[in-house]
């Protein structure tokens, strides 16, 4: 599924091929399945954490995607993220791809113009990390100013994204 994923997605990085409808629907059933296999196997979602996840997250910051196969494959890496326990979140975060895609989704969320987009990475680092690590970490993603108005998101509570989008827009 992994180089299934990574091929569709180099395919969607070429000018002829960014809007072909058909290569579109393969990458949604892709996240589709994905899902499903997460929801009902729990072999089959540590199997796609181990090997795909990271490569999804990647997905998310590649700006040579279209901004819709992005946005769902940040919404898939959020429901992922959500459906493995907390120990698995634990392994998940102290793995060194992780904190380069980590790095990488900060970086993101300050150029990427796309208010759902930027919301949804918002949540998908809050779902990466508790809220102690994460509060170590953000000084790593942002400068003091958004690193601070980040800090305040909390986990459940997601709306007050607004608030931290808000500090670096003006």
């Amino acid at each position: 599924m992994l180089v299934w994923f990574e091929r569709a997605t180099d395919f969607m990085k070429t000018a002829e091929l960014k809007s072909n409808e058909a290569l579109m629907t393969l990458i949604e059933d892709m996240f589709d399945t994905v899902l499903a296999i997460c929801k009902c196997s729990n072999e089959g979602r540590t199997q796609l954490m181990d090997t795909f996840v990271i490569q999804l997250g990647h997905g998310v910051t590649d700006f040579r995607l279209k901004i819709s196969i992005r946005l769902e494959a940040v919404r898939t890496f959020n429901s992922m993220l959500d459906l493995i326990s907390r120990e698995g979140k634990i392994k998940f975060h102290l793995s060194e791809d992780a904190k380069g895609l980590m790095l990488d989704l900060a970086r993101t969320i300050l150029d990427v113009g796309d208010y759902e987009i930027q919301v949804a990475i918002s949540e998908a680092l809050c779902r990466m990390t508790d809220r102690k690590t994460r509060e170590t970490l953000i000084y790593k993603w942002f400068d003091e100013p958004n690193a601070n108005a980040f800090k305040e998101i909390r986990d459940s509570e997601f709306e007050t994204v607004s608030a931290f989008k808000n500090s670096w827009e003006d």
